[in-house]
């Protein structure tokens, strides 16, 4: 796969340290933003040269996902035309994944936001996780569908599987699946604590991954999977269900 530069914000190590009123280690406004880094790609559907037929002699397009630049996801609208003068025939989705590191004096929070810019055209269980070192681990796991209709009226929904272990945590949800929804952001929050309290720890990686369904998949199906520093890893029930992307890694090199 090209690759494609990405930004990366990384503050080398905190300095300010907010004072607490009172212990607000899961309020996430008392955090503040210490490493950030962001991935942009493209779902295709082209029905003219990557087609083929089911057994019902229907035509099925085969999604191709890769990764943009910042540039080409900026410039896509919201019809199927590409911005670069590439023929497009079927279906186009953008999306956006960003993985961040907060910090809150002693206290450290990892995220993962996966924005579309287009609508999926699947709708169905999608998983989203964040990989971590194994000397860290998840103490509160907050993850929420945020979605709005063309109506104006916006929703939450906070109904999801977890799937977790001492390298990572992910979750399977539910998208919505109204053809009216105009913006979708799914995003998982971990609060960070010491795997041995008093040890000291250099770098901190947050790794972001997701998988989109690309066919209806069952939710018992969904879960089955495991994360870690790679990322996502499909087992070999729920492989062909899924769409493959490069996870995106948010580090911190600081003295916790």
């Amino acid at each position: 796969m090209k690759k494609i530069f990405i930004l990366v914000l990384l503050i080398i190590c905190p300095l300010l340290v907010r004072a607490q009123k009172y212990d607000v280690s899961y309020d996430e406004e008392n955090y503040r933003l210490v490493s950030v880094s962001e991935k942009y790609y493209k779902t295709i559907y082209n029905y003219n040269s990557l087609t083929k037929y089911n057994y019902s002699q229907e035509i099925v397009a085969l999604p191709v996902t890769i990764e943009i630049s910042k540039e080409e996801y900026d410039a896509a609208d919201e019809s199927n035309a590409s911005p670069f003068g590439v023929d497009v025939t079927g279906q186009t989705e953008y999306k956006k994944l960003t993985s961040s590191i907060l910090e809150n004096s002693s206290k450290y929070m990892y995220k993962a936001v996966l924005d579309w810019k287009k609508m999926p055209v699947v709708r169905s269980y999608d998983i989203l996780a964040i990989g971590f070192n194994q000397n860290v681990k998840a103490t509160n796991i907050i993850y929420n569908t945020h979605y709005c209709l063309n109506n104006g009226f916006c929703y939450d929904n906070s109904n999801y599987y977890v799937n977790k272990s001492s390298y990572g945590v992910g979750v399977s949800f539910k998208l919505p699946e109204s053809s009216d929804v105009n913006v979708l952001k799914n995003t998982l929050t971990l609060y960070m604590d010491k795997n041995v309290s008093g040890a000291t720890i250099k770098v901190q990686r947050a790794v972001a991954d997701y998988s989109h369904a690309i066919k209806s998949i069952s939710y018992n199906l969904s879960r089955s999977f495991s994360v870690n520093l790679n990322g996502i890893s499909l087992n070999s029930d729920s492989y062909s269900y899924y769409d493959e992307i490069s996870p995106v890694t948010a580090i911190l090199n600081c003295k916790w």
